[in-house]
């Protein structure tokens, strides 16, 4: 069987750490695992985050029907243990500057990498040539995310689980979701660790969890969503913690065109009602990709337009020159009042916007926002839905019979995404499956994925009088957009300045923007 990573984190904030700190070293050789009939997926470093990190390797394995994430790092002598031990005590007392830093600690490599050769001289262990770059990377894993490090690191990871100390970590791979997840060879040595590693992980996230306290959510520097429970008061066996990764650059629109997220006609659909400043509604369940299409579309508004995004935590990323940023706040002992994003959009209309984006709704912001749309301002939301019949007897259930009646007024297109299972590979694919139009009290699919065009649509051709066009100018943007989104996919244009350049290009010299294509 593969060795397990065990890791121990006596450090859940500053005031716990000191002579306590314990560093166990970590050693995992995937030649033993294969020895169970295991057959090797991938094999790769986490070098391209830092070369710090080229002293670990990731090998990903299928056996038995089942997936493994294996994490090697390098072994670790008592000498190396101490040091690490001793280095990790003093960044916490001494070197604050590293602790107000915690989403960028490799930005403090060289102070660590210096002090560890002090400590090499102070400890007289000079004869035995300590690892200096081995030490530095055991020492950023301590003051980071201790054992769960290489898979925050790690971009291909989307997400990390644990149900149990007595479960290996699991984490949701992008290259491998035909396994749904992958089981790790790294688990906490005891509930009590566990605990230990919420309490710090916590702290990070600006939140105290405890017994009396014992469900937190809360987003990191690096922009990721964590959810825990503490001990066994609301979950069994005990404490649980789930990390879903926020992308360093989100996925953009020809990322999603290539992956076969969404189709060009979907796509070109969905641009021109956002930017006529109608109302449209992304549904899907959790994790099925609402954010990213959401901004993804967004992206393609004209850029100088006015955006106010309004998010529980910010994961939305625009490449606006104006926006304005807003999300919400709990209440806590350092915060006198809770300001909820109900307040954030009575708030937003102040501010004059375009378009008014929030994040997702869950409740009686649906009311202020159906008021804002009702204005005359572009509105687009998430909703944590199923399929268009969650829209009608879930949100109309959250308002008021008056706000009801306009909400079914003012919402025009309902976009499906969902995730599907591809039926050769097996894989995990998110996919939009379909686009409803508000018909009345009801809804009528207008487009699916296998949509061979797009369709002059009652919606579509509101939005076509919206903006002032005739039905010729509204077929030369279909098609003119159409042959925009082919062209980037085909130049694989995947950074946010390019594609961001690329329309404006399109909105302010349409004529050059042609020509460019053409050539």
């Amino acid at each position: 069987m593969m060795k397990e990573i065990f890791f121990k984190n006596n450090s859940a904030n500053r005031k716990s750490l000191g002579s306590s700190t314990e560093v166990v070293p970590t050693e995992t050789t995937v030649s033993e695992f294969l020895e169970v009939k295991g057959k090797v997926l991938k094999e790769y470093t986490l070098k391209d985050v830092d070369p710090i990190l080229s002293l670990v390797n990731v090998t990903v394995v299928s056996s038995g029907g089942k997936g493994y994430y294996l994490i090697s790092e390098p072994s670790m002598s008592p000498d190396d243990v101490k040091v690490v031990g001793t280095i990790v005590d003093y960044v916490y007392s001494s070197m604050p500057t590293i602790e107000e830093d915690r989403g960028t600690f490799f930005s403090q490599k060289r102070k660590i990498m210096d002090y560890v050769k002090e400590v090499e001289e102070e400890m007289e262990l000079v004869d035995n040539s300590l690892d200096v770059s081995k030490v530095t990377y055991f020492v950023l894993r301590e003051m980071s995310y201790s054992g769960i490090s290489p898979m925050i690191f790690d971009p291909l990871v989307e997400e990390i689980e644990v149900t149990s100390s007595e479960k290996p970590v699991t984490v949701v791979h992008r290259d491998f979701t035909e396994f749904f997840r992958l089981e790790t060879n790294v688990r906490f040595s005891s509930e009590r660790d566990l605990m230990r590693f919420v309490e710090k992980i916590s702290d990070f996230g600006g939140r105290d969890v405890s017994i009396a306290n014992p469900m937190q959510d809360f987003i990191l520097k690096e922009g990721h969503r964590v959810a825990v429970t503490y001990g066994n008061e609301v979950s069994l066996p005990g404490t649980t913690l789930d990390i879903r990764k926020h992308p360093e650059e989100p996925f953009t629109i020809v990322d999603l065109l290539r992956f076969g997220t969404i189709t060009i006609p979907e796509a070109v659909y969905m641009w021109i009602i956002a930017e006529a400043r109608k109302f449209m509604l992304i549904v899907g369940p959790t994790g099925s990709g609402k954010t990213t299409l959401l901004n993804s579309v967004l992206m393609l508004l004209n850029p100088n337009a006015k955006f106010l995004t309004i998010e529980d935590t910010p994961e939305l990323k625009l490449s606006n020159e104006v926006w304005v940023r807003l999300f919400t706040r709990t209440l806590n002992f350092d915060t006198g009042k809770e300001i909820d994003m109900a307040d954030l959009v009575k708030l937003s209309l102040r501010y004059r916007p375009d378009y008014i984006i929030v994040g997702e709704i869950r409740g009686s912001e649906m009311e202020y926002l159906v008021q804002a749309v009702s204005t005359g301002h572009g509105g687009l939301t998430t909703f944590h839905g199923g399929n268009v019949e969650d829209v009608k007897t879930r949100i109309v259930s959250l308002l008021s019979d008056t706000v009801s009646k306009e909400f079914k007024n003012l919402l025009s297109s309902v976009v499906v995404i969902k995730n599907t299972t591809d039926y050769l590979s097996k894989k995990q694919v998110r996919k939009v499956t379909g686009i409803w139009e508000s018909v009345g009290e009801g809804f009528e699919q207008i487009m699916s994925y296998e949509s061979g065009g797009v369709s002059l649509s009652p919606q579509l051709k509101d939005a076509m009088n919206l903006m002032g066009w005739d039905e010729n100018i509204l077929w030369k943007e279909v098609k003119r957009r159409g042959e925009l989104l082919s062209f980037m996919v085909k130049r694989n244009m995947s950074s946010y300045h390019e594609i961001s350049s690329t329309l404006s290009e399109f909105y302010l010299y349409p004529e050059a923007m042609e020509r460019r294509m053409e050539a």
